[in-house]
């Protein structure tokens, strides 16, 4: 699959980048402090504010940077 084939690349195109979830939890863990360094919150501190598992958090915040990472390195090519 090339880059501009991607699935992140498509739904680019309609103007969505994270989907709801991924962008409440990301927003969550970015209000929280979670990206800063050093870290006002834990993952455990995230997943608790939106009463989820941490493994739920993780797989959500993870599928969201990669959606950033790739929307991040298709820009920066163009």
């Amino acid at each position: 699959m090339g880059v501009g084939e991607c699935p992140t690349h498509r739904r680019q195109r309609r103007g969505v980048l994270l989907t709801d979830r991924q962008q409440q939890v990301f927003l969550a863990a970015v209000e929280q402090g979670y990206y800063e360094t050093p870290r006002r919150a834990t993952l455990t501190d995230v997943a608790e504010s939106m009463e989820i598992s941490k493994a739920t958090a993780s797989n959500i915040l993870h599928r969201a940077e990669g959606r950033i990472v790739d929307w991040f390195v298709a820009t920066a090519v163009q």
